[in-house]
């Protein structure tokens, strides 16, 4: 097994205490961001409603950029009223006078103490979440809508405060991420790319399908392929993606390739489609980035109508959940994540919030959603709970 050398863990490790932002990515996968150590702040731009995508570009491209955008900027994009108050702002992007890119650090993951909580609460009962999503079927029948991603907090109440290192190193992703809030701290493990830009040439992986395996490899991933369920929505959520990204690619440009494809990310198998496609010589990354969020995988079908009736039966706002976390290099490049698999650190309270959902179609079993939501839910109730 391939391991961070000690040397390395140490260095995070500091890091982390120092208050440093950190994007890890993990092995055996073979994409994600690399492994940057961000520290001393330099410059920072917080997103409010009145900050202009000019002004956004304008900070973005001056240097190298990471940050992070809150799914609630994007009800804003979308013109629809957001009736919960966030926690946190709408978002944040930063330039620093450190930056340490660890090239070649190789990790699989490894077994570590678990942080034990006093409890674990669900702000939505399974009676509760059965009833919303028998409603949403109701939309779909109805023809208001053809997909929705309906999801469940968590707010887990550690005896210790938690590392965003040992997180990782227990449920390693290719988009880990922490970002440091001050009074909070966002913990990402994500498996999920949004949107990938190099030199111009984008990549986008939306994932729809999960499946808990129980035996070794892929050989329960016929299960996802051969579901014609997942199969729909995975096809649905495909061509959203490909009409978010067309509007900054070149004419032509827009591919699917791949499709129905599954990988493995701790227990759990998803299955995924590549969508490709040209940037426009007119468009930048933040061009295409706003354009396309939040991500088609996490909002549903058609977007924005799906968008409405999620802050209709969530009784939370999602903040970072299903956002997306990047890093900017320059007008041509960018690397973002979906912000699945995603929680907040309140230091006030000792709480830390995390998210789970599943996308409903026509044909959901809201038994079986629940049951999905509830295996995403465990990347962080394994970590966090003794009493499983």
């Amino acid at each position: 097994m391939n391991t961070f050398s000690e040397e390395y863990l140490k260095v995070l490790r500091s890091a982390e205490k120092n208050g440093a932002d950190l994007f890890l990515s993990a092995e055996p996968y073979n994409e994600g961001w690399g492994n940057w150590i961000l520290d001393d702040i330099e410059d920072e731009l917080t997103i409010t409603e009145k900050i202009s995508v000019d002004e956004i570009k304008d900070f973005a491209f001056q240097g190298f950029t990471a940050g992070w955008l809150s799914y609630d900027y994007g009800m804003i994009l979308r013109g629809i009223n957001r009736t919960k108050k966030p926690e946190l702002p709408l978002g944040v992007l930063r330039r620093y006078r450190n930056r340490l890119m660890v090239s070649g650090a190789k990790f699989t993951g490894s077994k570590l103490p678990r942080l034990v909580c006093s409890r674990i609460d669900a702000g939505t009962s399974e009676t509760e979440y059965i009833s919303i999503t028998n409603n949403i079927i109701d939309h779909i029948s109805n023809g208001d809508i053809y997909q929705l991603n309906h999801a469940v907090r968590f707010n887990a109440h550690p005896e210790l405060t938690a590392s965003f290192i040992d997180l990782f190193m227990s449920k390693p992703s290719p988009y880990g991420a922490r970002f440091n809030m001050g009074n909070h701290d966002l913990f990402s493990l994500s498996p999920e790319l949004f949107l990938e830009v190099e030199d111009g040439r984008v990549v986008s992986k939306p994932i729809k399908g999960t499946l808990k395996a129980s035996l070794p490899g892929f050989s329960e991933s016929h299960e996802l392929t051969d579901s014609v369920k997942e199969s729909a929505e995975l096809s649905m959520i495909v061509d959203m993606v490909r009409n978010d990204i067309s509007e900054h690619c070149q004419n032509g440009s827009v591919k699917v390739k791949d499709h129905k494809s599954v990988f493995r990310i701790n227990d759990l198998l998803q299955m995924y489609s590549t969508v490709t496609g040209v940037l426009d010589d007119n468009s930048d990354v933040v061009d295409l980035l706003l354009t396309a969020f939040p991500g088609a995988s996490i909002t549903g079908c058609p977007k924005k109508r799906a968008m409405e009736l999620i802050d209709l039966y969530e009784p939370f706002s999602r903040g970072i959940y299903c956002g997306s976390f990047f890093l900017i290099p320059d007008r041509k490049n960018l690397i973002s994540s979906i912000a699945i698999r995603t929680g907040c650190w309140n230091k006030s309270s000792d709480i830390f919030s995390y998210y789970a959902g599943s996308g409903i179609v026509m044909d959901s079993n809201a038994e079986n959603e629940y049951a999905e939501t509830m295996a995403k839910g465990n990347t962080f109730r394994e970590f966090f709970h003794e009493d499983l």
